[in-house]
């Protein structure tokens, strides 16, 4: 059961509605001071990123908030999982919004994050507020790191009879999932995308960047249940190959992580968030599961990490998932390898589209550079017929 405070601080971070009156939460009560006489360094509420991404494609196929209600809630989301950037744009908020209390409760917990911004405007803020006013504040970011991070820390117990460690990750409910005890396995699905030839063979093959390596064994398999039918043209497939692991590895990989991750390095984060779904996956009626953590919201992780400028999320959705605004937004920014693919899965796949022409432009220069890429240089001949 959560504590009183906690859930009084859940309520804070949780609903903008909380954020207009600091008596809500356990904050004090602060003059506020206007925002003319602050230095703050500048925050777009939608990343270069997203307003990159929206540019390749219709409005409607991308769910950005638009609203300040659902963008502060896009915010919050991640903010529970220490994104020092979310953290920073919800005390811009706070401060454009007269919220002095809660401002500084969100630039400490984005210097808390690694946020290279929050610094210059905590050193104005600070010295204004009374030692008790700041170890209040204080107090609500431990707690929140406490008690309210999705990014969980982990528990060591040693028993030094039997030189055995029993590591227990804590969720951010309450309840505690022990990583040594259960031998369960866990089924990973990893998404792919692969190029089928007219004659029905697999002409190429991709998966996102950071799982190549640990599945392309397993994948000749599933490739092979793929034939083209129509038999005339080169088209593009997706698929997700599955198999099972052991605890053993997530734990391995948890404890990679989550060291990084507490120091504010983004993929980590994305990582532990994920391994920390997987392990609520194994028992999530027992555990009382957050909404967050369930499978169902697993596409969710992705875009959220896409967002924050990670690559692998980026390629999981627009080659591995053909998210099409994200394959669109490889094609413009992607590394050279993800650019190559990206344009061919547009070729393949959008026949009346206004991005065809540039999509063969870049082949077709990309071919006079790599004249033995012999996929390429067949679906252009393709495009000729």
């Amino acid at each position: 059961m959560m504590k009183k405070s906690a859930f009084v601080l859940a309520l804070f971070v949780c609903s903008s509605s909380a954020m207009a009156t600091t008596s809500s939460v356990n904050l004090p009560e602060l003059e506020w001071l206007p925002t003319e006489r602050l230095s703050v360094p500048s925050h777009h509420s939608q990343s270069q990123l997203d307003l990159d991404a929206r540019a390749y494609h219709e409005a409607d196929e991308f769910d950005f908030p638009e609203a300040e209600q659902d963008l502060r809630e896009y915010h919050l989301e991640g903010l529970k999982l220490a994104s020092p950037d979310a953290a920073y744009a919800l005390a811009v908020m706070d401060l454009e919004s007269a919220q002095m209390s809660p401002a500084i409760f969100h630039l400490l917990l984005a210097d808390r994050f690694g946020s290279d911004k929050a610094a210059p405007v905590l050193e104005q803020l600070l010295p204004l507020l009374s030692e008790s006013a700041l170890s209040q504040i204080e107090n609500a970011v431990e707690e929140f790191v406490a008690s309210q991070l999705l990014v969980a820390p982990q528990k060591a117990e040693k028993n030094y009879e039997t030189r055995q460690t029993r590591l227990t990750r804590i969720a951010p409910n309450g309840y505690s999932i022990s990583l040594t005890e259960r031998r369960r396995p866990i089924i990973y699905s990893f998404p792919f995308a692969f190029v089928v030839a007219p004659d029905g063979r697999i002409a190429e093959a991709w998966t996102p960047p950071d799982l190549q390596q640990r599945i392309e064994r397993r994948a000749q398999d599933e490739y092979e249940r793929f034939r083209y039918e129509e038999g005339d043209q080169y088209t593009i497939q997706f698929s997700e190959i599955h198999f099972q692991t052991g605890i053993d590895d997530v734990v391995d990989a948890l404890n990679t992580f989550t060291t990084p991750a507490q120091n504010g390095h983004r993929p980590s984060q994305r990582a532990v968030a994920e391994l920390t779904r997987t392990l609520a996956i194994l028992d999530e009626e027992a555990l009382d599961i957050p909404e967050m953590l369930k499978p169902s919201r697993s596409m969710g992780w992705f875009e959220l990490a896409a967002r924050q400028n990670f690559e692998g999320a980026q390629a999981r959705l627009g080659i591995g998932y053909g998210r099409i605004e994200w394959t669109l937004f490889l094609f413009q920014h992607g590394s050279s390898e993800l650019k190559r693919q990206s344009a061919i899965s547009i070729l393949l796949r959008l026949n009346d589209s206004e991005y065809r022409q540039p999509v063969i432009d870049y082949l077709q220069r990309h071919l006079e550079q790599n004249p033995n890429d012999e996929l390429v240089q067949a679906i252009l001949e393709q495009e000729v017929e």
